[in-house]
């Protein structure tokens, strides 16, 4: 039908008058018989810009004015180089790319259905795969009056259009989409490899052409200038026409009143004429297609990725001799697009060579694969801060992200106007009760104090009257406190009632979790990290809160508990107070974590070099296998490449690179444990000592008990600890050394044999320990009395030493 028919002329020399013989091409018009267009009412005729003359458009649209260079160079160089024209030469790029993959799509779908020609309705043509492409791409831009139909099943076309040439004036970077103007050729070629590849090869001249802007290589100029030869000894309009559904064949010339003379045959009978007067000359054979050289986009200062994803897709029309990077499916090509267009600063631009000749290999803690998981908790904490009474779980083996996804579920919850605060348990770590939930809530203080007056006096005013003269006794466990009650906070009087004490504690410490939230007029998110190594006494405060929380009074704020946890039995204490919520009506939502799949670890892989998926896969491959899939086995594994030159960067590619085969055969401990001690194993021997003694602290270790400890006992120990902390195992967080994973501190007490463990434990306590006990501050007293305690009965010498430790236990 004649409304599916839409004739294009060459808009490239619009300024001079159209001769009366060019001839049109046609293309058939993708929709439904029938369709109409409207333009509302404006008589504006339907237009869009040819490439070349969108690439000329685009460049003098730029505003170099504000590049510190622009005034050294040519003012094209620097557009062509610039941010704006880079940005919208890649969504050209990327339209044309997604264009052909639905077009392949198709094709595939026809060829499943049928065979021998026929195709089903609205079939996305094809262009030869051997015409010069970027004269048959036009621009769509986001300027002008806006025409838009309705093909009568609700699907809307849009497209952009002029009333005249000098009428509006175009924004040649808006660019909203690009249109390759497909051929109605129909090929049953059954090398669909070839074709793809060739459809690559040439969607890669065309972005040459975009991003050179307007140059051609000279070889594909060669052989696109011979194809012109051959193809000017056909008949004017060789339309490779799909039969009609009606084995009736359309008279397009009739139709249209054109001068030319189309064969009117069938499609077997078209295409046996078309090739009988001279087979066209293919611009890329799997033997014959030369590379072409891509230095003069490099010349023109473009990023580096942006060339090498240009030379990977000349390098396709190579066929069987192309590298191994080059690309093998148009996809690939469309991903890469679009990942430069959404994250340019990372794959477009690549790597900062000076930021990592300076820092060296760094990772971050981006999550990937757990979108859904943090959507689970950010729900749930939405559904606990609107009155649900609800907890939640992260479980997990060690290693795969528990705390990393807590710590998103902080940045939301901090983006909401509310307070994040977290505590953390430690199995070294038992002697001072509450010590997580303590610590936690001694943030909350201090995040208070920060606020305005007015919340400081409210908090003050409601903890005064809550908890009356009691209160000082919260000023032990939560010193931030005193800042907020000030000299009312009173002096501390020593009880004698070690029973009551503790109990006395546990009920401060349940109010105090009450009136904060609604004294502060702020809800609380609080977290407990490594609750598998939780003590008795702050299993018994989490029971309290979910009775709070679970209560029938009507709160306006209120905390919610988020616990991280490894895998435990079911008879673990921790274990038993979940199975216990429900009864105290709350609801508990539970997200288990597990390792990476490959495609997860292969985005993880792409982030870190900063490289596309398709480049990354192989190695993602082989480190997959050696991790299982493990987050923190995969990043401590990256870190040893990089530092045994495995994985390094190249100067010249300005990209990372790698050796598969030394990777491959590279023999690693198979749990992250191993992998880690022997890891701790190879630093220098001060540097290992240093670790096995701070690790019999815990996770995390102040400086006091450091500086203690080197004078008692004559060791160096803060020195090599700070080069631990460049080699990433600690960090410095205030005045503290703290291991940067759970795994780290495993890792180094495990280096120490188990016999000897009791002994190092006694032997720290006791270097800890003054002359005068009473001078000793509370934090120094009790991580001496707990490594005393750790060192257990078998490291008691004699009973004089049992009766000296036994009176410590009970200051």
């Amino acid at each position: 039908p004649t409304d599916t028919v839409t004739v294009w002329y060459d808009y490239r020399h619009r300024q001079s008058p159209r001769r009366a013989d060019a001839a049109p091409s046609i293309r058939l018009q993708r929709g439904r018989s029938g369709a109409t267009m409207s333009n509302g009412g404006r008589g504006s005729s339907l237009r869009r810009i040819p490439l070349p003359a969108w690439i000329s458009g685009a460049l003098d649209s730029v505003d170099a004015s504000d590049d510190p260079f622009s005034a050294f160079g040519d003012p094209r160089s620097v557009a062509l180089t610039s941010e704006a024209y880079l940005l919208a030469g890649l969504k050209v790029a990327h339209s044309l790319a997604v264009q052909l993959c639905r077009a392949e799509d198709s094709e595939g779908r026809s060829r499943a259905i049928c065979h021998g020609g026929n195709r089903p309705p609205g079939h996305d043509f094809l262009p030869l795969p051997a015409t010069n492409w970027a004269d048959s791409v036009s621009v769509h831009l986001s300027s002008g009056s806006r025409a838009c139909g309705d093909i009568g099943d609700g699907t809307k076309l849009q497209h952009f259009c002029i009333q005249d040439e000098s009428a509006s004036e175009l924004s040649y970077l808006s660019v909203n989409k690009a249109e390759l103007l497909p051929t109605l050729n129909f090929d049953h070629s059954s090398n669909i490899q070839s074709n793809e590849m060739m459809r690559i090869y040439l969607l890669g001249l065309v972005l040459y052409q975009i991003f050179s802007g307007g140059d051609t290589p000279a070889e594909a100029s060669r052989k696109s200038n011979g194809y012109q030869e051959s193809l000017e000894e056909l008949e004017p309009l060789p339309l490779a026409m799909p039969p009609p559904q009606n084995n009736d064949a359309i008279d397009l010339a009739n139709a249209l009143k054109l001068s030319e003379k189309i064969d009117t045959s069938t499609d077997e009978q078209l295409t046996t004429n078309i090739v009988s007067k001279k087979r066209m000359t293919s611009v890329g054979s799997t033997t014959g297609n030369p590379s072409l050289s891509i230095e003069s986009l490099k010349t023109k200062g473009l990023p580096m990725p942006l060339c090498d994803l240009v030379a990977n897709m000349l390098d396709s029309g190579n066929g069987d001799l192309s590298g191994i990077e080059a690309y093998r499916q148009l996809s690939d090509v469309a991903s890469d697009l679009k990942m430069m267009i959404d994250r340019p600063h990372k794959f477009l631009h690549g790597i900062d060579l000076e930021q990592l000749s300076m820092s060296g290999f760094q990772l971050n803690e981006t999550i990937f694969g757990r979108e859904d998981e943090l959507s689970t908790l950010q729900v749930a904490y939405l559904r606990s801060v609107s009155g649900v009474s609800e907890m939640t779980i992260i479980s997990g083996p060690s290693g795969t992200g528990k705390s990393v996804l807590a710590h998103r579920l902080g940045n939301f919850v901090n983006s909401r106007g509310d307070i994040f605060i977290e505590g953390k348990f430690d199995q070294l770590v038992q002697t001072r009760p509450f010590s997580a939930a303590a610590s936690a809530l001694n943030e909350y203080c201090n995040v208070l104090v920060k606020e305005d007056a007015e919340c400081v006096q409210n908090v003050a005013s409601e903890l005064k009257k809550a908890l009356g003269k009691e209160v000082c006794h919260l000023v032990k466990l939560i010193p931030n406190l005193s800042p907020i009650l000030g000299r009312e906070a009173g002096e501390f009087v020593q009880d004698q009632d070690l029973a009551y004490v503790q109990n006395r504690a546990l009920h401060l410490m349940c109010q105090l979790v009450e009136v904060l939230p609604n004294a502060s007029k702020k809800n609380c998110c609080l977290l407990l990290d490594d609750c598998q190594w939780a003590d008795f006494s702050s299993i018994e405060f989490l029971k309290h809160l979910l009775l709070i929380s679970g209560s029938t009074k009507k709160r306006e704020n209120s905390i919610h508990f988020v616990g991280c946890c490894r895998e435990m039995s079911d008879d673990h204490p921790f274990c038993n107070l979940l199975s216990r919520a429900r009864s105290f009506g709350s609801q508990v939502t539970t997200v288990k974590l597990k390792c990476m799949d490959e495609t997860t670890m292969n985005n993880m892989m792409s982030d870190l070099l900063c490289l596309s998926p398709r480049l990354t896969r192989k190695l993602s491959h082989i480190i997959m296998h050696k991790t299982k899939g493990n987050p923190l086995f995969f990043s401590q594994l990256m870190i040893s490449l990089g530092k045994d030159n495995l994985l390094r960067l190249s100067l010249s590619r300005r990209r990372w690179v790698w050796d598969e085969e030394k990777i491959q055969s590279r023999k690693i401990s198979d749990d992250v444990a191993s992998f880690l001690a022997s890891a701790i194993e190879r630093l220098p021997l001060d540097v290992k000592s240093s670790l096995c003694v701070m690790s019999c602290f815990g996770n995390k270790t102040d400086f006091d008990i450091l500086m203690t400890l080197e004078r008692n006992l004559g060791l160096a120990l803060v020195g090599p600890l700070e080069l631990a902390a460049t080699e990433g195992l600690l960090d410095k967080v205030d005045n503290s050394f703290i291991f940067s994973h759970d795994r780290f501190q495993e890792a180094a007490y495990s280096i120490m044999r188990p016999e000897e463990r009791p002994l190092f434990h006694l032997k720290y306590g006791l270097a800890l320990l003054s002359a005068d006990i009473n001078d000793l501050k509370d934090d120094v007293l009790f991580a001496a009395v707990g490594q005393i305690n750790n060192g257990g009965p078998a490291a008691v010498e004699d009973a004089q030493q049992a009766v000296l430790i036994s009176n410590l236990n009970l200051l």
